[in-house]
């Protein structure tokens, strides 16, 4: 009885390695895939944070005597430096001023190319874009 287990098993040796060789390329595809989901929409939180942080900057600055585009692009950039690798290539920031006082906003936006982590799946051929409007703090017309 125990011979007759004992060669059971030791036929089932290389199944194991065969089902571990047929079930690895689908795992590691869909893990792939999941890590640069994962990237894309961390990347894509980073640019919101960015633009976001980088709006209330400017918003803070007076816009008749201060800088309020190099406050909001410092800060837009400081937070991107969190991860350098997300703005590597093609980063675009534009701000703009938009209405009269005393409804004056400031507009951030940031688009750039997306760069995979693990390049498994093209996402999109789109670039990542985030764009917020506040208004200023400075309301005068002096």
């Amino acid at each position: 009885m125990l011979n007759q287990l004992h060669k059971t098993v030791f036929k089932r040796r290389g199944s194991n390695a065969v089902e571990f060789a047929l079930t690895m390329p689908a795992f590691l595809g869909i893990m792939f895939i999941v890590v640069d989901f994962g990237w894309f929409f961390t990347n894509h939180a980073l640019f919101d944070i960015a633009v976001h942080a980088g709006c209330r900057e400017a918003a803070l600055v007076d816009p008749l005597t201060g800088d309020y585009t190099g406050a909001a692009e410092d800060k837009i950039n400081e937070i991107l430096n969190i991860i350098p690798q997300a703005c590597s290539t093609n980063c675009i920031i534009d701000i703009d001023v938009v209405g009269q006082v005393p409804a004056q906003s400031v507009t951030c936006t940031l688009t750039a190319d997306h760069q995979p982590f693990v390049n498994f799946w093209q996402l999109a051929d789109a670039p990542l874009h985030s764009m917020t409007q506040m208004r200023f703090e400075w309301q005068r017309t002096e």
